[in-house]
């Protein structure tokens, strides 16, 4: 996947519910939002990256 997609995501919130850590996205060019778990935010930007991708073609 380009990097572009990756400059579109914009981190908007860090929360941990029931012991797992969640990250909210959004993409600025679609304006979607994406929830992911993760350990990591690297990890969390992966799994966005990835669903977007499959959503938006």
């Amino acid at each position: 996947m380009s990097s572009k997609v990756e400059d579109r995501l914009e981190l908007i919130n860090t929360y941990v519910i029931n012991g797992i850590k969640r990250y909210v996205f959004r993409d600025m060019k679609t304006k979607i939002y994406l929830n992911v778990a993760a350990d990591t935010e690297e990890e969390a930007k992966s799994k966005a990256k990835d669903i977007l991708s499959k959503v938006t073609t």
